[in-house]
């Protein structure tokens, strides 16, 4: 499951926009969405219809048709923006679930509180009874130290 539908839910409108958006140079066809939405043929057409009325989708080819998201549109533009930055929040939270951090904590708040505990534990193994915050914050520890 997607950033979109994990967050929007698992609804036919939702799966469509959220292929076009990890994917938004591709050219999909009917055929493509239904295999990789399960949603029925009828269904995906009514929906990529709308889109196409809505002017989030744009139409190309001959047969088979393909669809693509109108990069002409600032909601499709959006879309495209916003799944990277959906997919971030997904691993922000789920690192603050793993850490034992309260989920409403800011992002900014959540690094330093990552970095105190790994610098605390890398002390710890060295032997060293200190936690120079300010140092250690603005020289974070490399990955795997």
């Amino acid at each position: 499951m997607g950033a979109f539908s994990e967050i929007f839910g698992k609804v036919p409108r939702v799966l469509i926009l959220e292929m076009f958006s990890e994917e938004p140079d591709d050219e999909l066809t009917v055929k493509d969405i239904i295999e990789q939405t399960g949603i029925s043929k009828r269904g995906a057409y009514l929906i990529i219809r709308k889109f196409l009325n809505e002017g989030l989708l744009v139409e190309s080819g001959i047969r088979p048709k393909k669809y693509m998201l109108n990069y002409n549109d600032l909601r499709a533009r959006t879309l495209i923006n916003a799944e990277p930055l959906l997919i971030m929040g997904k691993l922000e939270y789920e690192l603050k679930v793993d850490k034992n951090i309260p989920v409403n904590m800011p992002y900014q708040d959540t690094y330093t509180y990552i970095n105190s505990e790994d610098i605390m534990i890398e002390n710890k193994k060295s032997g060293e009874n200190t936690l120079d915050l300010e140092e250690n914050i603005d020289n974070p520890l490399p990955v795997g130290a």
